[in-house]
């Protein structure tokens, strides 16, 4: 009876092990937690949030050129981590990843998204819209969505808040790759802000 009892209770300790270990091993293999960041600009009245690790995004922040659209205030980029070193390290000129991208632009009156669109071509050339326009609510606010082709096919939202027209673009070879995705993600963290909050 004793014996019976010292090997039950041995592999009731091997087997506890082994689930350890196990658990422990696939601990290890996934890595930390999803990191991501907020931005915040008080300025534009606009927070949104995007995975800076794993398989995360760098942000770049530019400045429009004075050659440019003048209503433009500045452009967020999101390029994946791994995409921008490759940028980094490219010995000869290549085409630039697909991106997702905010713009903003000053908007100093009260027309609808459609109508600004029409009055600023260079925005999107829409004769590359490759879908209907429908409308969209972007944290909390209501605007335009519709698709339009180039060298990638590109996602496109416009919404306007307080002084501000925004363009959201979400470009990707297909639609279900992991820009895409983390598009729609990027999309349901927006947060519209009253300006200087």
């Amino acid at each position: 009876m004793k014996t019976g009892g010292i090997i039950l209770g041995i592999i009731i300790v091997l087997i506890g092990g082994f689930f350890a270990f196990n658990s422990f091993i696939y601990n290890e293999k996934q890595g930390p937690g999803e990191e991501t960041v907020t931005v915040t600009s008080p300025e534009f009245g606009l927070s949104f949030t995007y995975r800076e690790n794993p398989y995360g995004y760098r942000l770049e922040e530019v400045a429009p050129s004075a050659e440019g659209d003048q209503d433009l205030q500045k452009v967020y980029v999101l390029l994946l981590q791994e995409d921008y070193e490759a940028l980094q390290n490219a010995d000869v000129p290549r085409e630039g990843p697909p991106t997702i991208n905010i713009a903003v632009y000053a908007k100093t009156d009260e027309r609808s998204p459609d109508e600004w669109l029409a009055e600023h071509p260079l925005v999107v050339n829409l004769d590359l819209v490759t879908s209907g326009m429908y409308p969209v609510t972007v944290g909390g606010v209501s605007g335009l969505r519709f698709t339009s082709d180039g060298l990638y096919a590109t996602e496109n939202v416009l919404v306007q808040h307080g002084d501000f027209m925004f363009h959201f673009t979400g470009q990707s070879i297909d639609r279900e790759s992991l820009l895409a995705n983390d598009f729609e993600a990027l999309l349901k963290a927006v947060a519209f802000l009253e300006r200087g909050a």
